[in-house]
């Protein structure tokens, strides 16, 4: 059975603005379950070591799949999460836009190509391919409570554009935690720091 959200003005502020309600309790998570496995090299004044970046990102994804599925039984009860679920398994769009997806990489591969090329060789592309299986994950995960529910409700009240605007902000606004030192690792090629720091 769904939420009943008509009982009180906090409940109806839940009924009406569920986005917002998904983008805080993603953010949450989120950032909490990464500070946890950042929490004791930062407690020990220490640099957080490469695995920690790369733990760190699985971890950041409990928050919008947990989110989307939690929310979703809660205010649009068991029917709700069958059609969550039954549109995560549909795939009707044609080959030729799943081949689309293949540009991205391929431009970032050319300019880290072109920038080893006649900038420096710090750019050269890492070998880091299950940095693939990364993409692949968290394109399901988060997308279980992105377009899976903050999307759907905000076009419940606004046009296409202005949904997908405010859906963009908030997902560039969660994104800064991965801008942090520790994410460095899941990037395709970094320049080397230690040479421009003093001595």
């Amino acid at each position: 059975m769904a939420a009943d959200l008509t009982s009180s003005p906090k409940a109806r502020f839940i009924r009406k603005h569920p986005a917002l309600l998904y983008f805080l309790l993603t953010f949450a998570i989120s950032w909490t379950a990464a500070f946890l496995i950042a929490a004791p090299k930062f407690l020990q004044g220490a640099e957080l070591p490469k695995v920690t970046g790369i733990l760190m990102f699985p971890a950041m994804l409990l928050g919008p799949s947990f989110s989307g599925i939690f929310l979703t039984r809660w205010l649009d009860s068991r029917q709700g999460l069958q059609s969550l679920f039954a549109r995560m398994r549909g795939f009707r769009f044609l080959l030729r836009w799943y081949i689309a997806l293949l540009i991205p990489p391929a431009m970032v591969l050319a300019v880290l190509l072109c920038l080893k090329t006649f900038v420096s060789s710090v750019y050269a592309p890492n070998h880091f391919w299950v940095g693939v299986t990364f993409g692949i994950l968290a394109g399901f995960l988060e997308e279980i409570g992105w377009m899976g529910f903050a999307y759907p409700k905000l076009r419940h009240r606004f046009a296409v554009l202005p949904a997908a605007a405010m859906l963009a902000c908030a997902g560039a606004f969660g994104m800064r935690l991965g801008s942090t030192p520790s994410a460095q690792p899941l990037l395709t090629a970094k320049p080397s720091l230690r040479s421009s720091r003093p001595s």
